[in-house]
């Protein structure tokens, strides 16, 4: 089968204001739902809470290749915080409101999605993210979840982008082959698939592409993912 997998924060949607300000958003909502919980913090002891639990949640991911949860992280805030008690339903919604509530969907992205199908390509999101659920909210909220046939979420698997181990249970579930597998992402664990023989598109839309590996193509449109997905397919059949 030939499968086109696209990366979602950064590729299919990203944040319509500065990561500054989606970062205070997130602590203001999260200190909300602590002060309903009991807890008064001053806004600035919990955005230096969230960034410090992000930074060792990022340096756990790196280190392991294994994901970590919104719960996870934020254990790691509240410990922070010196709060003792396991993050709340209404914790997590907080602290994920700005990823549900302030992206926008990349221009064009139907288009590639339309593209693919009419060229026989399966459409799967292949995302490191900490709660699917929410990844699945913004989807729906931005009217994108039809474009994909399937779904996959490092927080299920358990394994991130870039490990070999993420992208091979994607190639194991569905039957595909690195070689029939085309990956648009932003970032550097999504060209690193080009390791296992996939072909890899950084999309430059939203920024710039600044990992090592050297991508087979960059695009800063999907429009232009479109085109060039078309000339990869009609190159394989060629060959």
């Amino acid at each position: 089968m030939k499968l086109l997998l696209l990366d979602l924060w950064g590729t299919v949607f990203y944040p319509k204001v500065s990561m500054e300000e989606f970062w205070r958003v997130r602590a203001s909502h999260l200190r909300d739902a602590l002060e309903e919980a009991g807890y008064t913090f001053a806004f600035q002891e919990v955005y230096r809470a969230c960034r410090a639990g992000r930074a060792v949640t990022d340096r756990l991911r790196r280190a392991t290749g294994r994901e970590v949860d919104v719960k996870g992280e934020l254990v790691l805030v509240l410990h922070h915080l010196g709060v003792p008690a396991d993050p709340t339903e209404a914790m997590v919604e907080a602290y994920l409101h700005p990823y549900v509530h302030l992206p926008e969907k990349a221009p064009g992205v139907e288009a590639l999605a339309e593209e693919a199908h009419s060229l026989g390509y399966a459409v799967a999101a292949a995302s490191n993210v900490m709660s699917w659920r929410h990844a699945a909210q913004v989807l729906r909220r931005l009217g994108l979840q039809a474009l994909f046939d399937h779904h996959f979420y490092s927080d299920i698997i358990g394994w991130r982008k870039p490990t070999h181990h993420f992208y091979m249970h994607i190639f194991s579930t569905l039957g595909a082959t690195p070689s029939s597998t085309v990956m648009v992402g932003d970032e550097e664990g999504d060209v690193a698939v080009e390791r296992l023989g996939a072909k890899a598109i950084a999309y430059e839309g939203f920024h710039p592409y600044t990992g090592e590996l050297e991508p087979t193509a960059r695009v800063k449109s999907h429009v232009e993912a479109a085109r060039l997905l078309r000339g990869i397919t009609y190159g394989a059949k060629t060959a």
